[in-house]
């Protein structure tokens, strides 16, 4: 599934080297700066549902999801969308010092790192969706 995810999440950077390539560092500079922004919410975001979820380890929702595996595969794709984001948001910080080709492979990256986040985040934000609604 990741090989899945992986490959869809390059759609962006293939979009961008095929249309975008030929902008002016001052507007990949503005993305990018879009960017970390949203890559740093969402991270936040995040990390806060997981203490959320911490916070709850004696429930008896919590242990039945660790009985079945889900709680598992929660964490593991939680974990992995976090890792996402943070080589999102270092890609993008990074990328403001950049200029010329440097700088287009960088928000190449950057946009793959984002994307990718992304498709993790709606899976975790279902699954953390559905832990809120049944306690």
């Amino acid at each position: 599934m990741i090989v899945f995810r992986a490959l869809l999440a390059l759609s962006a950077p293939a979009v961008f080297f095929c249309l975008l390539r030929d902008l002016p560092d001052e507007r990949i500079h503005a993305v990018a700066t879009a960017m970390v922004g949203a890559s740093g919410t969402m991270l936040g975001f995040l990390i806060t549902a997981v203490s959320i979820v911490a916070a709850l380890m004696d429930r008896t929702l919590i242990r039945n999801l660790k009985k079945t595996g889900h709680f598992d595969q929660l964490i593991q794709d939680t974990f992995i969308t976090c890792a996402a984001l943070l080589f999102a948001l270092i890609l993008g910080l990074v990328s403001l010092f950049l200029d010329g080709c440097v700088l287009g492979y960088t928000a190449m990256g950057l946009f793959f790192f984002i994307c990718f986040g992304i498709i993790y985040l709606w899976e975790a934000g279902r699954r953390f969706k559905n832990i809120i609604i049944s306690l």
